[in-house]
C-alpha cells in the first residue's frame, strides 16, 4: 500500500512517499495541534490545524496521479471561498496523527476528502 504526502510551503513542492510524514522541516511532525477548524467547499473537505507555536496547516485529502490516496499539506493559505463547517480545541495529537487519520487509501465512496476530514476531526 502506497501513501503519498505532498507539503508546499511556498513556492517549493516535496512528494514524499512513504507511511511517515516527514516534513520540510520535521520539527513542526511531532507538534501538538491546539486547534482544529474543518472547511467545506463543493464536494472538498480541508482541516487547518493549529499548532502550539500558532503555525497553521492546511491537509487536505485527493487521489494521487496513481490512483491512490494522497495528504496535500500546505503552510496556511486563505480559505476565501471555503465555508467553516466547524472548529475545535484539540489536546492530544499531533501533526503526523492528523495526517494518519487522514488514511493512506483513496476510494471515490468509501474513503475521500470527507471521510479523511471526519476521521481528522474526531482526533482529541
Amino acid at each position: 500500500m502506497r501513501f503519498v504526502v505532498i507539503v508546499t510551503v511556498s513556492l517549493f513542492l516535496v512528494v514524499l512517499t512513504s507511511k511517515t510524514f516527514v516534513g520540510a522541516d520535521n520539527d513542526d511532525v511531532d507538534d501538538d495541534v491546539i486547534r482544529a477548524a474543518r472547511y467545506q467547499k463543493g464536494s472538498s473537505c480541508a482541516v487547518v490545524v493549529t499548532l502550539e507555536n500558532r503555525w497553521q496547516w492546511t491537509l487536505e485529502k485527493r487521489r494521487a496521479a496513481d490512483g491512490g490516496g494522497a495528504v496535500v499539506v500546505t503552510f496556511k493559505t486563505s480559505m476565501q471561498g471555503w465555508a467553516l463547517r466547524n472548529q475545535k480545541d484539540v489536546s492530544d495529537s499531533s501533526l503526523a496523527d492528523f495526517i494518519a487519520a487522514a488514511g493512506s487509501n483513496y476510494n471515490e465512496q468509501r474513503d475521500n476528502a470527507m471521510h479523511a476530514c471526519d476521521r481528522m476531526m474526531e482526533r482529541d
